[in-house]
């Protein structure tokens, strides 16, 4: 089964005050769309990139990778509906 895993929209939304020793700066909603044959589905994630829109995507990037990383874990522990463990 072949998954697709595409950047639809990265937009500026802000500046995010400096946090917990994270930078702050301007702040980018990333949206990732998700889908295979049977599915589709959008993930979100707001990220502080004070370098710009490629910091913005590698920041979304490894949040969307540890998304996968805990699905799979889930998937593996049998906590997903059927939907949900197809695509992990």
């Amino acid at each position: 089964m072949e998954v697709d895993i595409v950047a639809r929209k990265i937009e500026l939304v802000g500046n995010l005050p400096a946090v917990g020793g994270r930078e702050g700066g301007p702040s980018f909603r990333v949206v990732f769309e998700i889908s295979d044959e049977e599915n589709k589905f959008e993930l979100v994630f707001i990220v502080a990139a004070p370098s710009g829109v490629a910091q913005a995507l590698d920041l979304a990037r490894e949040k969307l990778l540890d998304f996968i990383r805990a699905m799979k874990a889930a998937a593996s522990e049998g906590d997903l509906g059927h939907g949900q463990r197809r695509l992990f």
